[in-house]
């Protein structure tokens, strides 16, 4: 599971949705477009539902998994150096997240990847300004 950081919150998704939807947010960015996107999500009390996303090359994302980082070299230490604890982290009640098998993305993940598809089939390129710049007379400013 991951959660993507959008807005001031935080929505909770399978590590595959989450991919995908960082990789159509850089596609649209690249291009200056935006688009909205439908993605399942697990809400904080565990229910499973739906949520509308706003993409634009504005829209700051980032993914962050919630499995712990456990970079054990065969030493039985840590990649700093430290030794590696074979206990939990922390101490009290542990809570069992959603694990990404019982939150079905493959809707959510074919829709993007078809979009991404089309995006980059597409024989527009929207990187590139379609006027020539003189005709609006910038060519003035060449000079200063």
């Amino acid at each position: 599971m991951k959660r993507i950081l959008y807005g001031s919150g935080t929505l909770r998704t399978s590590d595959d949705v989450a991919d995908a939807v960082l990789a159509y947010a850089m596609a649209l960015s690249r291009r200056s477009i935006a688009d909205s996107i439908d993605i399942p999500i697990v809400l904080d009390d565990g229910r499973v539902t739906e949520a509308a996303l706003l993409l634009t090359p504005l829209t700051p994302l980032v993914a962050i998994s919630e499995r712990p980082y456990s970079d054990r070299s065969r030493s039985g230490r840590s990649p700093s150096g430290s030794p590696v604890s074979e206990g939990p982290v922390s101490e009290g009640p542990v809570s069992e997240s959603p694990r990404s098998d019982e939150l079905d993305g493959s809707v959510a993940v074919t829709d993007i990847t078809a979009r991404l598809r089309r995006l980059s089939e597409s024989s527009i390129d929207y990187g590139v300004y379609p006027h020539h710049v003189d005709e609006y007379g910038f060519g003035d400013f060449e000079n200063i």
